[in-house]
């Protein structure tokens, strides 16, 4: 136990110190500054007539929590795995005296951090700039923090999942960043995108965290309209039912969409370290 637990350590800051040293890493981290960048630009200009709540919520929903988020946790799981697979040097890794479990979890780990460290520097540096362009009118004042806190617990708790969802595909599959590309912009945006009855949309992980966001950004009333009506697909008025009726009926509460989003983790990561004990990732069969 102590040598599983110690590899893992090993592994997961030898791949942490990797990852956010990568030029794929800056490449991800420019593109979370630039998030921070177009909330900064579109509160300061919009947010005296929009809300800065509503501004806040449609623009984290739709770059960071549906685009940025999967796309930064899914890529760095994946190259965490694969570049060493394609590279042979797993090969010095694999023939150590060390269970080979601990080796894709420390990777997961580090890949979970690492998503974590970058989605969080762009979240954060977008809440802060929110919340101080006042400017004459003051209106960055009315960002609240329940707005800021509904957003941040989903986006803390999904790179657990989506990391876990790209170590199984990278253990699984020779092409997994085309796996990954396919799970995010087919399963995630299409799939996610369903009517409610369908049932498919709470089988996806993006699903849950907008679930997390409107049911915890209270504050942003014009927000939780929007979302209302796309949930009942534009029949929010025709039923007679409030937003706060169609919230409370349809939505999971916050710690159904937690438990939902790191039992997804669970599965995953499960499947990838039985799949990752049994393959042969030292013949060069996997390689690619």
């Amino acid at each position: 136990m102590t040598g599983f637990v110690r590899t893992t350590w090993l592994v997961a800051l030898q791949s942490l110190r990797i990852l956010l040293g990568s030029k794929k890493s800056l490449f991800f981290f420019g593109l979370s500054l630039l998030y921070a960048g177009v909330m900064a630009l579109v509160v300061f200009r919009f947010g005296d007539r929009e809300g800065v709540n509503e501004l806040f919520s449609m623009l984290t929903l739709i770059i960071m929590v549906q685009a940025l988020m999967p796309l930064t946790a899914m890529y760095l799981s994946i190259s965490a795995i694969r570049d060493e697979i394609s590279e042979r040097s797993i090969v010095f890794l694999l023939s150590a005296p060390v269970p080979r479990p601990a080796i894709w979890l420390g990777k997961y780990l580090a890949a979970t951090v690492s998503s974590l460290v970058i989605i969080g520097v762009g979240f954060f540096l977008a809440a802060i700039l929110s919340w101080n362009l006042q400017g004459d009118l003051r209106f960055g004042a009315q960002l609240q923090a329940s707005t800021v806190s509904s957003f941040g617990i989903g986006l803390l708790v999904a790179p657990f999942a989506y990391c876990a969802i790209g170590s199984f595909f990278a253990l699984s599959f020779k092409r997994a960043m085309i796996w990954g590309a396919v799970f995010v912009f087919a399963w995630e945006s299409f799939a996610g995108s369903t009517p409610a009855q369908s049932g498919v949309r709470s089988a996806t992980v993006v699903d849950a965290i907008r679930s997390i966001a409107i049911k915890g950004s209270v504050a942003a009333t014009g927000f939780r309209r929007e979302m209302a009506d796309w949930i009942t697909g534009g029949r929010l008025w025709m039923d007679g039912m409030s937003p706060e009726a169609v919230i409370d009926k349809m939505v999971p509460s916050i710690p159904h969409s937690i438990w939902n989003v790191l039992l997804t983790a669970l599965i995953y990561l499960g499947l990838a370290l039985l799949i990752g004990s049994r393959k042969d990732y030292e013949s060069g069969e996997q390689n690619g």
